[in-house]
């Protein structure tokens, strides 16, 4: 089986650090890209799939490959390929602690009919699990969850995958059902840009299967 070149990114709302994926995708011929916080106005069309505030999406470059979708739920979306299924998921920090002990449920539902599942996840929680200096209650929220449904964390704890003035941290999680968990090949971060005016940086995350 050839592998598939696969990109997470946690872009924020600005257009450039979008305008970027879409560099990538053509100078690399990307087949995935699953994405947190895009430009919104540029996560359009169908090969696009996006929650329906458009803050989490997914991107198919064979878009005849695309089997089922889901794009109607908030914070989460997920599509469909012929042996694989794909979850981009994003939580604002600003959600209150009640919607966030729901999400999970919410995402248990959803992914009971699939074996073979890759969640990309911006879920702003803290644990020394994927590298946070910090723990918190949501990182502890997250690891119950994940434990219950047997999902592997990918994320090597060493690697911040988010770089402001304030510091860094590991908020961006790549986790696999089992079914797939051996497939996930050459996990890096490959590349950190500076952007204006906050001076964040955004990252990409790269990996095969």
């Amino acid at each position: 089986m050839g592998l598939i070149e696969i990109i997470q990114t946690n872009t924020d709302p600005g257009k450039a650090a979008t305008t970027l994926i879409y560099k990538s995708i053509e100078e690399s011929k990307i087949a995935r890209v699953i994405t947190a916080e895009p430009q919104k106005s540029l996560v359009t069309g169908n090969k696009w799939i996006t929650d329906e505030n458009r803050d989490a999406a997914v991107y198919i470059a064979i878009w005849y490959l695309i089997k089922n979708y889901e794009s109607n739920n908030k914070r989460f979306t997920f599509v469909e390929t012929r042996k694989i299924v794909y979850y981009s998921c994003y939580i604002s920090p600003n959600t209150n602690n009640h919607d966030f002990e729901e999400y999970p449920n919410r995402l248990k539902i959803s992914i009971k009919k699939h074996k073979k599942v890759v969640f990309a996840r911006d879920l702003n929680a803290k644990s020394r699990v994927w590298g946070s200096k910090e723990r918190d209650k949501r990182g502890r929220i997250l690891l119950d969850w994940m434990a219950e449904m047997n999902l592997i964390i990918h994320n090597k704890a060493r690697d911040p995958n988010f770089i402001s003035q304030e510091g860094s941290s590991h908020i961006d999680l790549l986790t696999t059902t089992e079914k797939i968990g051996n497939q996930v090949k050459n996990w890096r971060i490959t590349d950190h840009r500076r952007r204006k005016p906050k001076q964040t940086w955004q990252y990409l995350l790269q990996y095969f299967m």
